[in-house]
């Protein structure tokens, strides 16, 4: 299974491998409004304060990105383990994936950088 969604700044991606689903074969694709995954994430909100510490030991950069965007990642891929944030400049896009990934589960977040 396949799920992937953008909303023109950023972009997540989760593949669910394994055994199929039973009743489920080929491709089926759908959409899904907006409203109802917001309904949904307002449901699961975690009010909890998702603590960012990282090593860095290359030369000193300056970019942003929208904090909320990194933390909805976090939660999504959960709340154990690393993630990379790979990026080649300030300019680019942001690639964050975990570390560790699950062999069953990959998570990907594209997210596009603020302009500081």
């Amino acid at each position: 299974m396949t799920m992937v969604t953008t909303d023109g700044h950023r972009l997540a991606l989760v593949e669910k491998t394994g055994e199929p689903h039973e009743g489920i074969s080929g491709e089926k694709k759908t959409l899904i409004p907006r409203k109802a995954l917001g309904e949904l994430a307002d449901l699961l909100a975690d009010t909890k304060d998702e603590k960012i510490e990282t090593p860095y030991n290359s030369d000193q950069l300056v970019t942003g990105f929208i904090g909320r965007y990194l933390l909805d990642f976090l939660k999504a891929q959960g709340s154990t383990g690393e993630v990379r944030l790979e990026f080649k400049d300030p300019q680019s896009a942001g690639q964050i994936r975990p570390e560790d990934g699950n062999e069953d589960v990959r998570y990907l977040g594209i997210m596009m950088p603020l302009r500081i």
